[in-house]
C-alpha cells in the first residue's frame, strides 16, 4: 500500500502518462511529479517506470480492471516505516527469484511468500522474518547455481 500521492503516481505510470501529463491532471508542477517518481523508485526498488509498474502489479498495489477479487498484499499494518521495510524486503525476495526465473523452486516461493503475507492474523514482526529467512534461501541457490 502506497501514500495517496504515490498510488496516484504509479496509476498515472500504468496508463501511460507522462510526467508532465500526470502534473496537468493532478493541477502540480512537473518538478513535484518528478519528485514522487524519484520516492516511489525508491520504495518500490525499480529502476525505471516499467520496472515500477511490473513490481506494483506484482505486490498487488495495482491490478487489472477483470481481476476485481484481488486485493493488495499488506503486511505490518499501516505504519510508514514498517511497510518501508515490507516493500523493500519483498522487492529483494522478488529480485533474487527473478534471477532463477525457470528454476522448481521460483512460482512455490513467490507462492509462499503470498501465503504469509495474505494471513491477517499474524504477527508482522514474524512474517517479516520468514519472508526474510525465504529470501536469504533464494539468495544462496543463484551462487550454488554459478559455482
Amino acid at each position: 500500500m502506497l501514500a495517496p500521492h504515490l498510488q496516484e503516481i504509479i496509476e498515472s505510470l500504468a496508463t501511460g502518462e507522462t510526467a508532465r501529463e500526470a502534473a496537468a491532471r493532478l493541477f502540480i508542477s512537473p518538478n513535484t511529479v518528478k519528485s514522487r517518481l524519484k520516492t516511489l523508485y525508491q520504495q518500490l526498488g525499480a529502476r525505471d517506470q516499467a520496472h515500477a509498474v511490473a513490481i506494483a502489479f506484482r505486490l498487488g498495489i495495482l491490478r487489472t480492471t477483470d481481476e476485481p477479487h484481488l486485493q493488495p498484499v499488506v503486511i505490518g499494518g499501516l505504519n510508514p516505516d514498517r511497510l518501508r521495510t515490507t516493500i523493500a524486503d519483498l522487492t529483494a525476495l522478488l529480485r533474487m527469484a527473478e534471477k532463477i526465473p525457470n528454476g522448481p523452486d521460483y512460482q512455490d516461493l513467490l507462492r509462499e511468500v503470498a501465503e504469509l503475507a495474505a494471513d491477517p492474523t499474524a504477527d508482522p514482526q514474524v512474517t517479516l522474518q520468514k519472508i526474510a529467512r525465504l529470501a536469504e534461501s533464494a539468495g544462496d541457490e543463484p551462487s550454488a547455481a554459478a559455482a
